[in-house]
């Protein structure tokens, strides 16, 4: 598992690197979610302009936190579509639809046992919200969608899969920054 997400963040800093000697000035931006810093998962969105209203997105997830009995750690990528309904450049109310992946480990404890398993999960969400881009090529990013979720989880030594399948709701407060 760190050896996938060494990989994971060498693959992210390549792109960004290559990136930022490529596109012009605010046709490129980088940004993070804190509120998922506390809850124990680092997701950053890494977004490139493609024509005057459209953007493309590639964003990432590392995760390891605990909740009640359970452990879990995983990493995720995704990727989608933004459009802006503004005339304000790279800026604005936007709506987006995505597409994610995540690979997810746990391990669990109650009373009666203790286990591991592990599963894989893809989303189609669609969110919108709104860019601000100030001087100096600093961003803040608020939204909200929903994203339907499915996939499976699978606990070791046992033969049966949990699907996982519904929507979730999805909240966006990014900071970053555009260049």
């Amino acid at each position: 598992m760190k050896k996938t997400c060494i990989v994971f963040l060498c693959v992210i800093l390549l792109v960004l690197t290559t990136s930022i000697a490529t596109f012009a000035a605010e046709e490129t931006s980088f940004c993070l979610n804190p509120i998922s810093l506390v809850c124990g998962i680092i997701n950053g969105q890494y977004e490139m302009k493609r024509a005057d209203e459209k953007s493309l997105f590639f964003s990432g997830e590392l995760m390891s936190y605990k909740t009640l009995n359970w452990e879990i750690s995983g990493l995720g990528a995704g990727v989608g579509l933004r459009t802006y309904y503004s005339d304000k450049k790279f800026s604005g109310v936007y709506s987006e639809l995505s597409g994610r992946f995540a690979y997810v480990s746990t391990e669990y404890e109650d009373k009666f046992e203790k286990g591991k398993g592990s599963g894989t999960a893809f989303g189609l969400g669609c969110l919108g919200g709104y860019k601000w881009l100030f001087e100096g090529g600093f961003t803040l990013e608020l939204g909200a969608g929903a994203t339907f979720l499915f996939g499976n989880i699978k606990a070791d030594g046992v033969d049966e899969e949990v699907p996982l399948l519904g929507f979730a709701p999805t909240i966006a407060l990014n900071l970053g920054y555009s260049w």
